[in-house]
Formats: C-alpha cells, sequence, structure tokens
C-alpha cells in the first residue's frame, strides 16, 4: 500500500508539470472564442443595420407619399423595388392611391352634376313662384272683371227696351 500511496503521491506532484503544455492551448482556445464572440457580434450588427435600413427607408417613403395623398396631391407614386413583402405593399399601395385618384374623380363630377341639378331645380322654383303670381294676379283682375261682364250683360237685357224708347 505504501508503494501505490507513493506512486499517487508522486503523480500528484507531476501533475502541475503536465499541465503546462495544456495550458497553453487552453489560453489560445480561450482567445480564439473571444475573438470569434466580437466577430460574430460585428457581423450581427451590420448585419441587423442594414436589415434595419432597407425595411425602414421603403417605409419612410411610403410615409411621405401618404401624406401627399392626405392633402389631395396624387402626382408621385411609389417605385417598386424588389420582389419581397415590402415591393407587395409597394404595388398595393399604388393600386390604392389610383383607385382613390378615380374615386376623387369620379365623386368631383358628381358634385358638378349635382350643383348643375341644384341651379336647375332653384330656375324651376322660381318660374312656379312667378306662375303663382301670375294666376293670383289673374284672379284679381278676374273677379272685377267678371263683375263688369255681369253688368254689362245685364245693361245689354235691358238696353233693347231703352232703344227703341230712344229712337222714337
Amino acid at each position: 500500500m505504501r508503494f501505490k500511496a507513493r506512486e499517487i503521491q508522486s503523480f500528484t506532484e507531476n501533475l502541475p508539470k503536465r499541465r503546462g503544455p495544456h495550458q497553453g492551448i487552453l489560453a489560445m482556445s480561450m482567445k480564439l472564442l473571444v475573438f470569434a464572440l466580437i466577430a460574430i457580434l460585428f457581423v450581427g450588427i451590420v448585419i441587423n443595420w442594414r436589415l434595419a435600413v432597407s425595411i425602414a427607408t421603403p417605409i419612410r417613403k411610403l410615409e411621405k407619399v401618404t401624406k401627399k395623398i392626405a392633402g389631395s396631391d396624387f402626382s408621385e407614386t411609389i417605385e417598386v423595388t424588389g420582389s419581397d413583402e415590402i415591393a407587395s405593399l409597394q404595388v398595393s399601395f399604388n393600386q390604392m392611391e389610383e383607385n382613390l385618384k378615380d374615386a376623387m374623380a369620379a365623386l368631383e363630377q358628381t358634385i358638378e352634376q349635382l350643383q348643375e341639378k341644384q341651379a336647375r331645380l332653384v330656375e324651376a322654383e322660381k318660374l312656379a313662384s312667378i306662375g303663382k303670381l301670375a294666376a293670383g294676379v289673374a284672379h284679381e283682375i278676374n273677379n272685377p272683371l267678371t263683375a263688369v261682364l255681369t253688368f254689362s250683360i245685364l245693361m245689354l237685357e235691358q238696353m233693347p227696351a231703352m232703344i227703341p224708347a230712344m229712337s222714337g
């Protein structure tokens, strides 16, 4: 047993000496790991930044054109770039803008027609008022004329009897 104990003691005393070459490999591995981590972080940041720019720029353009459309300015459309979801959104936005422009033109035409019909209606109301006025005036003139006509007929009926008396 003593012999085994001395072997273990000898082994444990020589253990730090054996770690020497492995320690250098571990230190180098640790440095490589840290460098790889820094490189991955850098590449991740660059990719993330590029992705954010590629998404934010088209959305800013959509926002700018949307504000113009809100002010009834349909002169600008969105340039479709790529074939991803943003491009699909750009195509849909341009179609919506075109439909809105057509709807606005139809609405303006309808408003113009309504204004014309309203002007005709006002003219018709004026003519109806003139007609009522003319009917009222005619009625007011007709009443005295009826009385004159009635008395004239009565006088004519009495006149033939008076005419021979006058001539003779």
